[in-house]
């Protein structure tokens, strides 16, 4: 009885020490069910809170209040908040902790506390992720100096990512410096010539310098380095449209939406072109759609426009689809739009020549 005994002593010790490894592979797999995760965490903290356990089943709550469906959001963001603000208690003067709470902050919306936790990161240890975070967080707030800046320090802390000469780009770019911009960007592709991202951010701003042929180039080179790039046919197409070369314009946002069916900016645009084109009932369906997607005051009278043209029954549509944009311009007190759509709406028995006019 006693071997037995023994036996089975030493069998559970032997699954316990297979336990904990299994666990902790499971807590750090940020791909595995974030309730698994959550549990293999939990069952390490039981034993020992150490910080990266903690830190671990934070983001695994994260995960799961991301989930479809979650009924239990508010809980699993309040315990994963929890979890960072245990895990800051344990190590006060671990910059790791304050930047990985600034995450949690900085996907909640929660800026003011993301700026403090990365501020706290950069006072214990100036890494180049916290600065390139603080970066992050300080242009998206619109504060492009002090964005300039840190995306500066990055540079000078490690070999020049091209990433980070193309969010110093856009810093530059902001507050007016088209120099130091283009400099940046140029250097960005010479860092990764490969990289189709540098090029189209490269050619974005050169379309809006009017530099329309290089910009092209641009995106032609990015496409050739990635031919199925929806970023780079979207921004080609933009350029089409300012040079009214719809043809051209809608061929491109015809491949961005096959890649995103359902990104409406895009598909609002090639509506817009096939007005252009006076092809009015691929702008009703595109309108259409856009309408039920978005429904903007600007939704309707674009597609209402698309009736107009094709006038006869569909004038009674148009009028439909104005009705409710100038309601809702009226009640924005939107008053340019208001009096512009008013002209059209009021003359509506000369369709064709409202159409020339706008």
């Amino acid at each position: 009885m006693r071997l037995i005994a023994f036996a089975m002593a030493a069998l559970i010790g032997a699954q316990a020490a297979y336990a904990v490894p299994r666990d902790a592979a499971v807590c750090a797999n940020a791909a595995d069910n974030p309730r698994h995760r959550i549990a293999a965490c939990t069952r390490l903290i039981e034993e020992k809170a150490e910080t990266q356990t903690l830190i671990e089943r934070a983001k695994a709550y994260q995960q799961a209040a991301g989930e479809a469906n979650n009924k239990n959001y508010a809980d699993d963001q309040r315990r994963a908040l929890a979890d960072f603000d245990r895990a800051v208690a344990l190590e006060p003067k671990n910059p790791a902790v304050y930047l990985a709470r600034s995450r949690f902050h900085e996907s909640d919306f929660e800026l003011t506390k993301a700026l403090a936790d990365l501020d706290r990161a950069i006072a214990l240890a100036p890494t180049t992720a916290a600065l390139e975070a603080r970066g992050d967080v300080r242009a998206y707030i619109g504060d492009d100096k002090g964005a300039s800046e840190d995306f500066t320090k990055v540079l000078s802390l490690e070999p020049a990512p091209e990433g980070v000469f193309v969010k110093r780009a856009q810093a530059r770019w902001n507050l007016k410096d088209d120099s130091g911009a283009r400099d940046d960007f140029d250097r960005a592709v010479g860092v990764a010539p490969e990289s189709p991202d540098v090029y189209v951010s490269r050619g974005i701003f050169l379309a809006a310098q009017f530099r329309v042929q290089q910009a092209l180039l641009d995106f032609d080179t990015a496409l050739g380095i990635r031919p199925d790039f929806p970023a780079a046919f979207d921004a080609r197409a933009n350029v089409y449209l300012s040079r009214d070369e719809f043809e051209p314009a809608v061929a491109d946002l015809t491949r961005v939406l096959q890649a995103h069916p359902q990104y409406i900016d895009a598909r609002s645009r090639r509506a817009g072109a096939y007005f252009a084109l006076r092809q009015n009932a691929r702008a009703i369906a595109d309108g259409t759609k856009v309408v039920m997607a978005r429904g903007e005051p600007e939704d309707y009278a674009a597609r209402g426009m698309a009736f107009l043209q094709k006038g006869g029954t569909a004038i009674e549509l148009a009028r439909a689809d104005f009705s409710v944009a100038l309601k809702v311009f009226r009640d924005r007190q939107h008053a340019a739009r208001l009096r512009q759509l008013c002209q059209v709406f009021c003359a509506l028995r000369n369709p064709v020549g409202i159409v020339g006019r706008y």
